[in-house]
């Protein structure tokens, strides 16, 4: 028995077992990430495991970026605790990263992860005489996710199909936001000041809406082509004089285009308020890019294109690439919902009204601002049943004025105040853009959201303002 061989044999299975880890190992394009991948991962994963790297492809698919991938997955992590131990390499050649872990790392337990029927990338790891330390493990397939299918739910915007395709517990805008910000950044400055625009009303010809308006270089026109029904509308942008349309100045013109753009934007914002019916869709046709750009696909006038009706109407659909259809509905003017009413409660005001408890009021107001944050809405007070028999309502808030009405008659002061409180909300999610025609319905978020927070700001101001209890 040789001693010396016997202690060298010792110290190096204590090396072997010291630096032994189970590491499952998941390789792939991952542009971007979505449902069915991450529950691949999460498969992978038992009480025995140390790390998971998922070896991502550095190569770009349809316009996603191995930066925009890394940013959903990083998303993913901070939303699922469970994926604590996943790391993310980014390389070339993903499974071939995959057998050189295998081959550098003979000490460490390694989990081959595969899913959708892809063994076949895997067949040369199953041989254990080669690589005994390595299984080979089929996560089966969660789902029909596709990344292709969702990379064009991307580009369309889609979000109810983004939704399905993106792990529960992610918030949409957050995921679109990862891939609309990279648009935005590419192309330039979006938030410019509108120029200055008038309306011209076509008495003879009721589908055709006209607007204009003057740069120092030309005169633009804008014009909405309607169907008979009135709830789909094709946009026509032109230029009269001088340089033609903004897009051929897009990226030569400094800001001067996201400006004509963003006054644009104000167009469509009015037309859609102007509306009398609701408008479901507007369609246009992108004009084609400089010489050589129109065949590129997602080219930058098309990005840019995307790019402002995505931040500006984050809500929208848009489908189509030669005609683009964006689905508008959520935003659309007159309709029967009582937050985009406009000035229906005017016939009931009763300006004869006891102040004392219109400066309670105003105190309130002021209560509701600090607390949530938000600019002083106008508030109007109804002393007049007629208005609540009518509407089966106490109060209303409208969002094109940013004012609050609240019926006061035969009422005590907490009961109002609940009702002011519950509108201030409505105030607070229509200056972050988050009203829609269906805001106002039960059960919806934004009521849920009113209820809830009214509730909390009363309680917080009835401890220090007991008063407010009296009786009628």
């Amino acid at each position: 028995m040789n001693p010396e061989r016997i202690g060298k044999q010792i110290a190096k299975r204590l090396l072997i077992e010291q630096f032994t880890e189970k590491v499952s190992l998941y390789p792939g394009a991952f542009k971007p990430p979505h449902k069915g991948h991450v529950a691949t991962v999460l498969k992978s994963i038992d009480d025995q495991t140390d790390r998971v790297i998922i070896f991502m492809s550095t190569k770009e698919r349809d316009g996603v970026s191995v930066e925009e991938a890394q940013q959903v997955w990083d998303l993913y992590k901070q939303n699922n605790p469970e994926l604590e131990k996943v790391e993310i390499v980014q390389t070339p050649v993903p499974v071939t990263a995959v057998y050189d872990y295998a081959k550098d790392n003979p000490t460490h337990d390694i989990r081959a992860v595969f899913g959708k029927g892809e063994e076949d990338r895997f067949k040369s790891l199953m041989d254990k005489e080669k690589y005994p330390h390595v299984e080979v493990f089929d996560a089966g397939m969660e789902g029909t996710y596709s990344a292709t299918e969702l990379r064009k739910a991307i580009r369309d915007n889609d979000l109810e199909t983004v939704n399905e395709f993106i792990p529960d517990g992610i918030n949409v805008d957050d995921f679109l936001s990862i891939f609309q910000s990279k648009a935005i950044n590419e192309i330039g400055d979006l938030s410019q000041a509108p120029y200055k625009w008038s309306y011209t009303p076509d008495n003879s010809d009721e589908l055709n809406k006209e607007y204009s308006f003057t740069t120092k270089d030309s005169k633009y026109t804008v014009i909405f082509y309607g169907n008979k029904e009135g709830d789909n509308w094709d946009l026509e942008f032109l230029a009269s004089t001088g340089i033609g349309g903004s897009s051929t100045r897009t990226l030569t013109g400094g800001n001067e285009p996201f400006k004509i753009m963003s006054t644009v934007v104000d167009i469509v914002k009015d037309f859609l308020k102007k509306a009398d019916t609701p408008i479901k869709t507007i369609s246009y046709t992108p004009t084609k890019g400089k010489r050589g750009e129109e065949d590129a696909k997602d080219n930058t006038r098309a990005k840019l294109y995307k790019a402002v009706i995505q931040k500006q109407f984050p809500k929208a659909k848009i489908s189509g690439e030669d005609n683009v259809t964006i689905d508008v509905s959520a935003y659309s003017g007159k309709t029967e919902n009582r937050y985009l009413q406009e000035a229906r409660y005017k016939k009931f005001l009763n300006e004869g009204w006891d102040n004392s408890k219109a400066k309670i009021i105003g105190e309130f107001v002021n209560y509701c601002m600090e607390y949530l944050s938000v600019d002083r809405p106008k508030i109007k007070l109804i002393n007049s049943p007629d208005y609540t028999l009518e509407y089966h309502s106490f109060g209303g808030y409208l969002p094109a004025e940013q004012k609050i009405i609240a019926v006061v008659n035969n009422r005590n002061m907490a009961d109002i105040l609940r009702t002011v409180a519950h509108e201030m909300v409505h105030h607070m999610q229509n200056l972050d853009n988050r009203l829609t025609p269906k805001s106002g319905e039960d059960g919806s978020p934004d009521e849920n959201e009113a209820n809830s927070l009214a509730g909390v700001i009363m309680r917080k101001f009835g401890r220090e303002n007991e008063h407010i209890y009296e009786q009628v």
